[in-house]
Formats: structure tokens, C-alpha cells, sequence
């Protein structure tokens, strides 16, 4: 396998010793030809990308200014879909799979490089990539043809169920809210893959205002309460501090916040209880989701906010995907903020958002 064009290929490594090695390398028994450009640090990557076009960047975990696969993400959240090669010391397989996981097209360890395999590896992971692009702008398309009609459809059962139509018969309403319930999972559940096309496919563009999250809360349970009151759940909201304004996209934030509510009262027993709690403190707002269901093992909470994972009790659902939560971390980062879990077996589970706050 080659190619006729010449290469950019961006190196983000701080060894300026092992930078000059892959450059040998390459340039013995190499595939390709090419023009190598080093950084020695991320944000040093990052405006080398700002300046100049890149076919793929060979990244090092390990920088001197961000570490482990927080460099990944930073550079997919930049250029979503240039190709990545992870180049590590670190003979780690669980980093390994979580970083082909979030992006990366291959993962090599630096004892192995010589100049034909990471020519190769260069040249394996352009062409992934492009079929990767292919494959997901088919799926949006897919996926956009399938959302029209449901909008449709739903629009329509809440006309009924608002009785635009006349009155309706006890069991008659039961069944077309039950319906309506259903057709607005597979909603929720294309939206997701759309939001997943825009993270992997095109960097999201986010309008930045002022948001208050305590009103954002309000209108996100305001819209699941009758999801909760099918199951007898006590959903609940609770504000503590005062000011809880961050500044964050109003569509996105909405969406995160949606699908946390909507997966505590998915995962809740009938007749639990369900509490959003949003809080400041001197640097962060904080949104807390907090559930009186099954709980999710600490083995299991350390791959929830992974892509297409599911837990033991997710995957009883039809519609599960493990793409909600991968979302959520995905808009939460986006925003400089982190999002965690803390759950115990059996008793609840609590996902916790922080935001940088916006001063009063």
C-alpha cells in the first residue's frame, strides 16, 4: 500500500531525541513521502494546526502541558476527523482500547517503531479514517431521513393526548401516552447518534450565553414529570447558593441535562425517588442527579461515560445504546467542565456536572 501524495504529519512529542528518531525511521525503508513538523508541547501542537494543514499527527500522551488521553481529546475536539496515531511508552492495553475507543486509528509503543511499521500504521489510518467518514455520513443521513417522520408522529399523539381531537376513553389515553413515551425514546435515541456524528465528524458549534442552570433544571423536569408520575417516582429539585448562571450553550446543556433525569427515572424502581440539586461554590456550579435505583458497580462506573457502553442494567433496554452519557462528558468537556459518578449497589446513584461559574 502507498501513495503519491506527500505527507504533512504533525509529531506532538517532547523528547526532542525521540522526535529525531521517528524522523529516521521514517526516512529509512519509509512507504511515503513526507514533510515531518514537531511541538513539543499540546498547545505548541495546537497552534502548529492553527497555521498549517496536516494529514495525520503522530501524539505523544505524555506532554509536558496535558497528559494521558485528555491530549486526545483536545486535538478530536479541535479536528474531529484527522487521523491520530497514539505513540506511547506506556504498555498500557485498557489506555490502548479506550483511546481507539474515543478516536484514535492506532496505538504503537515506541520500543516497536521502525520506519516501514509506523509507515504503514500513517498510511492504515488515513484510509480508516476515510471510511469511517464515509460510513458515519451515511448513518446521519440515515438517521435525519428517520427523525423527520417520528417529529411528526409525536407532534400528532400530543395533539391527542392534549384532546385537540375530543375526549378519550381511560384506557385509550393510557395507551397512546405509553405510546407517545416510546416514540420519544427512539427520538432521544437518534438525536444521540446525531450528536455523536457532530462530535466525531464536525467540531460542534456552540452559542455561548448566559445560562441559568437552576431555570434549566426546572424546564428539564418540568418535561419529564409525567415520564416520572407513570412510575409513582418523587422527582424532586433542590437550589442551594444563589446565582447558579454559567456560560454554556442553552440546546446543549439541556440535552445533558435530560438525559440524566431521564436515566434515573429509567433506572429507578416504581416508587423511588429521583433529586436535582444544582449548587455553587467559589469557582464551579454544580448539578447533582442523584436516584434511588440499582446502583452501578465500581467496575462499571469507570467505562459509563465511554461510547456504546452499557451497564448490566442498561442493557435490559431495547433503546439502550450507551451513547447518552458518552454525549453528556462530550458536551461537558466541551465546556471546560467535568462530569463523574458515584454509585453503591442497591442503594443509588449520584452523576455529578461541574461548570466553571460565572461570577455574580
Amino acid at each position: 500500500m502507498s501513495t503519491n501524495k506527500r505527507l504533512n504529519i504533525l509529531l506532538i512529542e517532547d523528547s526532542v531525541v525521540f522526535a529525531r528518531a521517528v524522523e529516521a525511521v521514517l526516512r529509512t525503508k519509509a512507504l511515503l513521502e513526507f514533510d515531518l513538523v514537531t511541538a513539543d508541547s499540546l498547545a505548541d501542537g495546537k497552534n502548529r494546526m492553527h497555521d498549517q494543514a496536516f494529514d495525520i499527527v503522530l501524539l505523544d500522551l505524555s506532554l509536558p502541558d496535558s497528559q494521558d488521553l485528555d491530549s486526545l481529546r483536545s486535538i478530536r475536539r479541535r479536528t474531529p476527523l484527522l487521523p491520530i496515531i497514539i505513540l506511547t511508552g506506556n504498555e498500557d492495553e485498557a489506555t490502548a482500547i479506550q483511546a481507539l475507543q474515543e478516536g484514535a486509528q492506532d496505538y504503537l509503543l515506541k520500543m516497536d517503531l521502525d520506519g516501514r511499521t509506523l509507515s504503514r500504521a500513517i498510511l492504515y489510518a488515513m484510509e480508516r479514517g476515510k471510511l469511517l467518514q464515509q460510513r458515519d455520513e451515511f448513518m446521519a443521513a440515515l438517521v435525519h431521513d428517520i427523525k423527520n417522520p417520528l417529529i411528526g408522529s409525536d407532534r400528532i399523539l400530543q395533539l391527542i393526548l392534549d384532546k385537540q381531537f375530543g375526549e378519550m376513553e381511560p384506557e385509550l389515553l393510557k395507551i397512546t401516552t405509553l405510546l407517545k413515551r416510546s416514540n420519544e425514546s427512539v427520538l432521544q435515541l437518534l438525536m444521540n447518534l446525531l450528536e455523536i456524528h457532530r462530535y466525531d465528524v464536525a467540531a460542534p458549534r456552540f452559542k455561548f450565553e448566559t445560562l441559568d442552570l437552576s431555570a434549566a433544571i426546572n424546564c428539564s423536569v418540568k418535561e419529564l414529570t409525567p415520564l416520572a408520575e407513570l412510575k409513582c417516582l418523587k422527582l424532586s429539585t433542590s437550589l442551594q447558593g444563589k446565582n447558579a448562571n454559567v456560560r454554556a450553550d442553552a440546546v446543549a446543556i439541556q440535552r445533558v441535562l435530560l438525559n440524566l433525569i431521564g436515566n434515573s427515572i429509567k433506572f429507578t424502581p416504581d416508587g423511588g425517588s429521583v433529586d436535582v440539586c444544582v449548587g455553587t461554590n467559589d469557582i464551579s456550579a454544580i448539578v447533582t442527579v442523584k436516584d434511588t435505583g440499582g446502583g452501578i458497580s465500581i467496575d462499571e462506573q469507570q467505562h459509563l461515560f465511554e461510547r456504546f457502553y452499557q451497564s448490566r442494567s442498561g442493557k435490559q433496554y431495547a433503546f439502550g445504546t450507551g451513547l447518552g452519557l458518552y454525549v453528556c462528558r462530550q458536551i461537558v468537556e466541551a465546556h471546560k467542565g467535568k462530569i463523574t459518578c458515584e454509585s453503591v449497589d442497591n442503594v443509588g446513584t449520584t452523576i455529578t456536572i461541574e461548570l466553571p461559574h460565572l461570577a455574580a
